[in-house]
């Protein structure tokens, strides 16, 4: 798969991501916006602090993004495995999660940069 592909797709995710934090946790992000956003996370504030985190991880995902986006060589063998085992890890444990679809594009990705000597002839 290519760099750009990967990239296309995990842009997808990305967003959908973010964006679905935004709507989930609404009135958690009104609350702490309220309380004047500065120091509104931490330990005594579990919800504001799963807001936060839900919200941010779309970040170092746009990061790889960008890095991505205009490649057209392969994905390299670390990025696929490191994709694969986290979101393994991820769908073991928090199966009603969205992990499923960085393990789907991570699968999609080892399939299809297999090298040519382990693909069977069509």
């Amino acid at each position: 798969m290519k760099k750009s592909t990967f990239a296309y797709w995990l842009l997808a995710i990305a967003t959908i991501h973010f964006l679905l934090g935004i709507v989930l946790f609404w009135p958690t992000l009104v609350s702490m916006f309220e309380q004047g956003i500065v120091a509104t996370v931490g330990p005594d504030s579990i919800e504001h602090s799963v807001a936060f985190w839900f919200l941010m991880f779309a970040f170092p995902l746009w990061m790889f993004v960008a890095a991505f986006w205009q490649k057209q060589e392969t994905v390299e063998p670390s990025v696929t495995i490191a994709a694969l085992l986290l979101s393994a890890v991820g769908c073991v444990i928090l199966p009603a999660s969205g992990f499923w679809t960085l393990l789907i594009l991570a699968v999609a990705a080892l399939v299809k940069n297999k090298p040519e000597t382990l693909r069977s002839p069509v």
